[in-house]
């Protein structure tokens, strides 16, 4: 289960943008206002990769001119943001089971990140174009589940697609649970993957 009250994003289609970095964020940022000038009912779920009281800060500077943001320790008092900044470590995959879309940090920095966790949950998955020392990410990629992009345009032509189209959001996303699948071998192997990975992070 998420985190995230059902009633905050119920009715809602979500984008989780995990693992963030600034470089990342510099992509993102105008692309997320753009987003929802376009959309009304996105949410937007930011997770930092270094979620310390400067980058915290730096964020609510950048973003907050152009989107209305709660901190997620704040939420008790949600009326309506669009973002929700995550400000505590830990909590990144039980989040990914409410995206409808993921986009994984790291790629616009040095690497990108985990994509197999929202790959798990069946988000398509988007990322920058550092992928390196990411075998899953490559292989994602191939797999239809996860697309890579370079520049701010193709984030946003990519994230407007999926997040505008539910059928293509839905046939994508599939793709991308069942390589997870694939590599696991089964459904059960995944949630005892997710399971494992939740009881490492500290919840159940």
């Amino acid at each position: 289960t998420s985190l995230v009250p059902a009633s905050v994003y119920e009715h809602k289609t979500v984008l989780v943008a995990g693992s963030t970095w600034p470089a990342d964020e510099d992509h993102l940022f105008p692309v997320m206002e753009k987003l929802d000038h376009n959309q009304s009912d996105l949410l937007f779920i930011l997770v930092p990769h270094e979620p310390n009281v400067e980058h915290l800060d730096q964020i609510e500077f950048k973003l907050g001119k152009r989107l209305s943001i709660i901190r997620f320790s704040a939420l008790a008092h949600y009326s309506g943001e669009k973002v929700i900044l995550i400000d505590c470590v830990g909590i990144l995959l039980s989040l990914y089971a409410v995206a409808d879309v993921a986009f994984v940090g790291g790629g616009f920095h040095t690497n990108v990140h985990n994509v197999l966790e929202p790959a798990a949950y069946g988000a398509p998955v988007v990322f920058g174009p550092h992928t390196g020392k990411s075998q899953e990410a490559r292989a994602l990629t191939d797999s239809g589940g996860g697309y890579r992009v370079q520049t701010r345009r193709e984030l946003y032509r990519m994230l407007r697609r999926f997040l505008s189209d539910s059928e293509h959001r839905q046939a994508i996303g599939d793709a991308a649970r069942r390589f997870v699948q694939q590599r696991g071998g089964t459904t059960d192997k995944i949630a005892d993957y997710l399971e494992a990975l939740l009881r490492r992070n500290g919840h159940g």
